[in-house]
């Protein structure tokens, strides 16, 4: 099933082929090829962000002519990679170093070489050589059709779930922008006001120099007394989770069983989502008491 040896490569495998979701499902060897420790732990996350959705089907693989298939593929392909990104962030760093040492040993000859392989293999291994570079935007919100739309077909209580994290996501956005600004309306003007100190000490302008040293001072001790901004990262990282627990939620809805009881499924998205959401409540509240208490100590 897999020939593929190289990471890239199972990687590029990986995020295209059906039995791979169902290996995400099972965590199970494929046909006794061993993974790599990363891509393992990468299994791990998915089936925890819930990228197992997608039903397993016998012998479906990358060379399977199912039009049901390759729409799945379309539709989760860039949250795979986007979530495979995510994970890369926060990866053990120890895992990271061996999957470097993995290549550098196994697969050096293959260094400047990319032929036959797709541009999704490409920026995999850009991701992997690049893990900590944050993601430039988070996912855009997932489209739902428009309540009394002629194909709205989400239960009342699945669409106010949604609009509610959607709300919350776009108020950690405003709170990360605002906490950018706060970081550094203090911090910039005393850099500008000390780098031209000297300027004007050079001219004989003793009296502004006096003046723009006292104020970047007051600047700097007030900005250490009273820190600004520090939860940006923190709102920030929230709405990029948000923003993909509501990519999930709403997959999950569209890829449904249709045999299945709407009622019954709406509770157990909302119920496979709860945790996530409480994580997400859980670190924003830690980061923000934690700061508390600092500033007050």
């Amino acid at each position: 099933m897999m020939s593929e040896r190289t990471v890239q490569e199972q990687m590029e495998h990986f995020c295209k082929c059906g039995q791979c979701f169902e290996y995400i499902a099972n965590l199970q060897s494929i046909e006794h090829i061993e993974l790599h420790s990363l891509l393992k732990s990468f299994s791990e996350f998915a089936k925890s962000k819930g990228l197992d959705c997608i039903l397993p089907v016998e012998n479906r693989d990358t060379d399977h002519s199912n039009q049901l298939f390759h729409t799945y593929i379309k539709r989760f392909g860039e949250q795979i990679r986007d979530e495979f990104n995510s994970f890369l962030r926060d990866a053990d760093i120890a895992l990271t170093n061996n999957y470097l040492e993995f290549k550098k040993k196994n697969y050096s000859e293959r260094r400047g070489s990319h032929d036959g392989v797709s541009n999704l293999a490409l920026q995999l291994v850009e991701s992997y050589r690049e893990y900590r570079r944050p993601i430039p935007a988070a996912p855009p919100r997932p489209r739902i059709p428009k309540l009394g739309e002629k194909n709205d077909d989400y239960p009342h209580e699945l669409r106010s779930y949604i609009e509610e994290l959607e709300e919350w996501s776009k108020e950690n956005k405003k709170e990360a922008t605002l906490d950018t600004f706060a970081f550094w309306s203090l911090k910039l003007p005393a850099i500008i006001v000390a780098a031209t100190t000297g300027l004007w000490a050079h001219y004989e302008l003793e009296h502004i120099s006096i003046i723009s040293g006292s104020v970047a001072s007051i600047c700097i001790a007030i900005d250490g007394i009273h820190p600004r901004g520090l939860l940006r990262n923190t709102h920030l990282r929230a709405h990029h989770d948000i923003r993909s627990l509501l990519t999930i939620i709403v997959n999950k809805w569209r890829m449904r069983n249709s045999k299945a009881k709407l009622e019954n499924i709406m509770r157990e998205i909302i119920r496979d989502s709860e945790p996530k959401r409480e994580e997400i409540a859980k670190y924003i509240r830690e980061a923000e008491t934690a700061l508390k208490h600092k500033t007050e100590t």
